[in-house]
């Protein structure tokens, strides 16, 4: 996982983010985190996993978790011991098991509401009320 290479040809991350700016250019917050974010895509990346790395460190941030994110040197054999080991239960299979976070997106009137979108819809659209909706959402 730590050795994939991102192809930097395409100028991905300029395309990237022009992306999320014309779907969230309208939504309350993108101007609060959209500086930020910029910030994000014009580092170098050449790997995958740092890019990763870097994205989840700072919705961490925005969310202020404190939840420690440790990447293994070595294959760890699962389970580990005091390792949580929660993988299998956020994936689409369960997501009917998740409490809908409800809140309002930028195109709702024209496509009702979307369910688990993505965390930057979540930020864009609620700010810092994203840590107390996500807090009232848990798998039942």
């Amino acid at each position: 996982m730590f050795d994939v290479l991102i192809a930097d040809d395409k100028n991905w991350q300029d395309l990237h983010f022009k992306s999320i700016q014309s779907a969230y250019n309208r939504s309350p917050f993108f101007e609060y985190y959209k500086d930020e974010l910029l910030s994000i895509y014009r580092q170098p990346f050449q790997k995958l996993a740092d890019w990763n790395l870097c994205c989840l460190n700072w919705v961490k941030e925005k969310l202020e978790w404190a939840t420690e994110i440790r990447v293994p040197e070595d294959t760890v054999p699962y389970p580990a011991e005091g390792f949580d080991d929660r993988r299998n239960q956020v994936i689409p299979k369960n997501y009917d098991l998740l409490t809908p976070v409800k809140y309002r997106q930028v195109f709702e009137e024209r496509t009702g509401f979307l369910n688990n979108l993505s965390i930057l819809d979540l930020l864009f659209n609620t700010g810092n009320e994203a840590r107390e909706l996500l807090r009232n959402s848990k798998l039942q």
